[in-house]
């Protein structure tokens, strides 16, 4: 602390440990002071407070609607995924309900000539959301992409 600070809080009756009793009878001769002030600079003060209090009330309610768009936004975004990993595996359950029926039927039939469906051209889904895949994590990706492309395109 230095000696201009004591200096101060001694002379407005406080004492270095108590430092309440200072800062009271400052805030009072600070009231005494603006009570004195003309009124331009008193209209002044209060301009000046009024702005500072709407500036600082503004700058809270930005960062409130900041919070409320982020919580949004990943609300949003976990919806997304749920709807994208649940595209994913209807497509991949119609694919192997497909492929089940096709089986059957040729066990059943015992015939060399079957129509089978090219998969490759029948898959809709997964290349319209890959631009979305990066929502899941990595183990899906890798599940959904090796499910897609190294089981049903490839062979």
């Amino acid at each position: 602390m230095t000696d201009a600070s004591n200096e101060l809080i001694l002379r407005y009756g406080g004492t270095r440990d108590s430092r309440e009793v200072g800062i009271s009878r400052m805030w009072m001769e600070f009231w005494t002071w603006f009570g004195a002030l003309p009124a331009s600079s008193a209209s002044f003060l209060g301009t000046l407070t009024g702005s500072s209090l709407g500036l600082i009330a503004l700058l809270i309610g930005a960062l409130f609607n900041a919070r409320l768009n982020r919580k949004r936004d990943d609300t949003l975004r976990i919806k997304e995924t749920r709807a994208l990993a649940g595209a994913l595996k209807a497509e991949l359950a119609g694919k192997s309900r497909s492929l089940k029926d096709n089986t059957r039927q040729i066990e059943e039939r015992r015939s060399s000539n079957v129509l089978v469906p090219d998969i490759a051209q029948s898959i809709r889904i997964m290349p319209k959301v890959t631009d979305k895949l990066g929502l899941l994590d990595e183990e899906t990706i890798v599940a959904v992409i090796d499910a897609h492309y190294k089981r049903w395109c490839i062979g």
